[in-house]
């Protein structure tokens, strides 16, 4: 394999001012520390290359996939936020950096937001936002584009949007012998269904064109849940079936030393399902589980002495109008409230944090809140798999599996941090997203049918590098004892999302077989030679 400083000298004539080299150190650290984990900065090529325009990405991939240089690798990079090793870099090969690629064009007409994968969510939000609009995005405004939109993508809109990918109403995209073409539902559109939620299989996405909807107003605030298990989990399962509070959204964050949940609800006093472009208020909450490093967890009313973190999501309808009171009570903005005022909260199971609470924010105050937090530089492992919702059975499932999860957890090397969280994924949601932009890659309709599903998401933050091989022995076997344990309970799913997913799972090996099939069958079709198959390693391939 020629993937040395050779291709990266060689490409320094060919393209002058894009290629940054290794030696370059000053620079080339600041590309490289953008990287989320320290696990992907552990991997350094020899030189990153940055194209600022579609043109320049045309003729990089035409550059590295000529005969001459057919067994030199690269890795492709959006914001860096995939957490493992060798995702979208590649050691002592070239790395092609999109962040330059960061236009953000709005249409005269707003229904349509053109934006280049080198942004991050944070960006995106506030220049929708000032056009009154917004984008079905990330949940923290440090999330990539890129890398989110081609694996399906999570948001605080998925009740009425379904996955982020599904708002997409274009692509750019760069193919394997650096055309650049258009997929939509009208030119190329089995391209377009493969690159939602087909990763970099087929071509380097240039530009994604998404459906705007009016902003939504944001009530936001922590909490600091100290509820009973049970109930907390009960509260889970009711709002994982896709028949009960429709516009209530569960969505999932990590922060150190805590671990966060963000649940997004309509305020609508109808309680009836809105279409994206109707939407007008929405409510976040943050639901916040303390933990330190050797400090205490109290969940189900027992300290957790080790350093462990067990954030349980879910919010009852019968709370509803109780959130709503409190939070049309806090003026516009950033709101102090003190200890005292915390204490005397009324919400069943919560007990308020002292702190800011921000009422009528938007998208990009959220997003910003819990990209803030989400510091960079430590050591992850972070995978998932996901269950069916069933009334009698879920609940009892995942309070054994957090009973699992905690004793487990005692295993891990001194100094890790385990996790674990749930957030459904249900039908209503999927169905709501197809009905906007059409199929995606991941054939949940044939694999799925009308199942509700939960996410369930384990994470293990650790300080050396020399306990990665231990952490991933031991989410190899909590993985197994999880599935296995869903299976004897009745509510195992096959399927697995592909951004919560680990190196070491095979993400799109679990989506159904005509699925998979399909986008073989793309692949074959825009790039017959298997470039992003074989030249770019990095992310899930195929298995071609």
């Amino acid at each position: 394999m020629r993937i040395d400083n050779f291709q990266c000298s060689k490409a320094v004539s060919v393209f002058p001012g894009k290629v940054i080299l290794k030696a370059n150190t000053a620079a080339f650290m600041v590309i490289q520390n953008t990287y989320w984990s320290d696990n992907a900065r552990d991997i350094e090529p020899a030189c990153f290359i940055q194209p600022k325009t579609t043109q320049d990405v045309s003729k990089i991939v035409a550059h590295l996939t000529t005969p001459d240089n057919i067994e030199c690798r690269f890795a492709i990079k959006s914001g860096g936020h995939t957490f493992w090793a060798g995702a979208a870099n590649l050691q002592g090969g070239i790395t092609m950096d999109l962040s330059k690629l960061n236009q953000i064009d709005i249409a005269a007409d707003k229904k349509i937001a053109k934006i280049g994968p080198g942004n991050r969510w944070g960006a995106v939000f506030e220049a929708v936002e000032k056009e009154g609009m917004a984008v079905a995005g990330g949940r923290m405004s440090s999330v990539g584009v890129g890398g989110l939109l081609t694996g399906g993508g999570l948001s605080f809109f998925q009740p009425f949007g379904g996955f982020s990918c599904d708002g997409i109403l274009n692509h750019e995209v760069v193919l394997a012998n650096g055309s650049i073409v258009n997929a939509n539902r009208n030119e190329n559109p089995d391209l377009h269904r493969a690159l939602k939620g087909g990763g970099n299989n087929f071509g380097i996405v240039t530009r994604f064109d998404l459906h705007m909807f009016p902003k939504p107003k944001l009530w936001g605030g922590i909490f600091l849940a100290m509820d009973q298990r049970k109930k907390a989990l009960d509260w889970l399962v009711e709002g994982s079936i896709s028949n009960n509070d429709t516009n209530t959204m569960v969505a999932v964050s990590m922060l150190t030393p805590t671990t966060t949940l963000s649940l997004a609800v309509d305020p609508d006093v109808n309680r009836q399902p809105v279409l994206m472009e109707k939407a007008n208020e929405m409510a976040v909450i943050t639901n916040r589980s303390m933990a330190g490093w050797f400090g205490t967890a109290v969940v189900n009313s027992t300290a957790v002495g080790r350093p462990s973190r067990i954030g349980i999501s879910g919010i009852p309808t019968s709370i509803y109008t109780t959130m709503k009171a409190f939070f049309s009570s806090l003026k516009d903005g950033p709101n102090t409230l003190t200890t005292a005022a915390t204490n005397s909260s009324s919400l069943p199971g919560m007990q308020l944090q002292p702190g800011k609470f921000y009422a009528l924010t938007s998208p990009a105050g959220i997003a910003g809140i819990l990209g803030s937090a989400a510091e960079t530089g430590f050591r992850l492992h972070f995978f998932s798999w996901n269950i069916k919702v069933s009334k009698t059975a879920t609940a009892p499932y995942l309070e054994a599996l957090t009973d699992l999860h905690k004793s487990e957890g005692a295993k891990l090397p001194l100094f890790s941090n385990p996790s674990i969280f749930f957030q459904p994924i249900t039908s209503r949601m999927r169905h709501a997203g197809e009905a906007i932009g059409g199929p995606n890659a991941m054939g949940l309709k044939e694999l799925l049918g009308d199942d509700d599903l939960i996410l369930v998401a384990v994470g293990v933050r650790y300080w050396f590098k020399s306990d990665g091989d231990k952490v991933v022995k031991w989410a190899k076997e909590f993985t197994k004892m999880g599935k296995n344990m869903a299976e004897e309970k009745g509510v195992g799913s096959p399927w697995q999302y592909v951004n919560y997913s680990d190196g070491w799972q095979d993400a799109m090996g679990t989506y159904g077989k005509e699925a998979r099939e399909f986008l073989k069958g793309i692949s074959r079709r825009y790039d017959p030679r298997g470039t992003f198959q074989k030249q770019v390693p990095g992310g899930f391939k195929l298995g071609m």
